[in-house]
């Protein structure tokens, strides 16, 4: 089979097709001739050499895949070769502790995709059966392999969250990105009313059209004093961070007393400075969140299947078009995900 290899990262990486053996499969495993693949941050951030822990190469990248069972090993029987599948970024056992607990993503014997392990930019893929879900006939390929992360992302974050009360306030930073796009969806879906944050006034109307009440367009002003004179400067209630230091510390001093920031974004690596005084005084809570749960991915299914939430995917490149797509992540154009497709089908 064909398998695109990340052989070197840094400033100038290089990639390599190869011809290699098709993946062996065991009992509980099944073998997924890929569709689809989505391309986010963490895969640019490997192949610039900013991200390292756990990864070697040459490495195959893609976490976010989507495909057709071809093989099955003899111990699986939800699924059979011909069904429509997307894959837990983590590839889980579904026996340990943490799997019992839907911790899925944080299997005590769980495979990362396409960080320490074969990912999706290949041919084929192989992944325990458990950690395949099936997806409805109605959801093409592209949109099928943005339904772990971000979607599933988003819910699983969202699940950290209390219902809001009355007229209790999301903001979301970079609304017009990958994660951003669904968690303006899924937020307003929960019943916050949502102030989404863009880098640029052309995507304000697909933002509205996806949920948002309101976006602000992040100029020199500063994001946060516009938090704060919407809110009579009580902040926001809830704060939704896919970008991470570029716009810290606008997202802490958007935030209200007792107010919660998610941190599911770092889009440059950089280090941050936060007084620990006006945390203590603000009550906040920070927290970070990564990965993805079985459940969420299942409920994904379930609302994009209904179309309750929309996947949008904003580009799709061939897969040897690697370099391409990742110039492109974090375009002011971008409204979405990229997704890259096999060269080969």
């Amino acid at each position: 089979m064909k398998a695109l290899f990340l052989e070197s990262p840094g400033q100038y990486p290089r990639f390599d097709v190869k011809e290699i053996p098709l993946p062996r499969i065991e009992s509980d495993e099944i073998l997924i001739k890929v569709q689809a693949c989505g391309f986010c941050y963490h895969d640019r951030l490997i192949i610039s050499g900013q991200l390292k822990r756990g990864v070697t190469f040459p490495l195959v990248l893609g976490h976010e895949i989507s495909g057709l069972v071809v093989k099955r090993g003899c111990h699986v029987k939800d699924l059979t070769p011909g069904d429509r599948v997307v894959c837990l970024p983590t590839d889980a056992c579904g026996l340990c502790e943490n799997c019992g607990k839907n911790k899925t993503n944080q299997c005590n014997k769980g495979i990362a995709l396409g960080h320490n392990a074969q990912g999706g930019l290949a041919e084929f893929v192989k992944v325990r059966a458990f950690s395949a879900i099936k997806i409805p006939d109605n959801i093409g390929w592209d949109q099928a392999a943005i339904l772990a992360c971000p979607i599933g992302v988003g819910l699983e974050a969202l699940s950290l969250v209390k219902a809001p009360k009355t007229k209790q306030i999301a903001v979301i930073t970079g609304a017009g990105g990958g994660l951003g796009i669904h968690l303006v969806q899924l937020a307003k879906m929960k019943g916050f009313r949502v102030i989404a944050i863009t880098s640029d006034d052309r995507k304000e109307p697909i933002i509205l059209e996806m949920g948002a009440d309101q976006v602000v367009v992040n100029e020199e002003i500063g994001f946060s004093e516009i938090i704060n004179a919407i809110t009579s400067d009580e902040g926001a209630d809830l704060i939704l961070d896919t970008v991470g230091s570029p716009l810290w510390p606008q997202t802490f001093r958007s935030l209200s007393k007792r107010g919660l920031l998610i941190t599911l974004g770092e889009v440059t690596g950089e280090e941050i400075r936060l007084n620990l005084a006006e945390l203590i005084f603000r009550g906040a809570t920070i927290t970070g969140h990564v990965g993805v749960s079985k459940n969420s991915v299942v409920e994904s299914v379930h609302l994009v299947h209904e179309k309750r939430i929309n996947p949008v995917v904003w580009k799709t490149f061939p897969m040897e078009n690697i370099l391409d797509a990742s110039k492109s992540l974090g375009n002011q154009n971008q409204l979405g995900r990229i997704v890259l497709t096999p060269n080969w089908i």
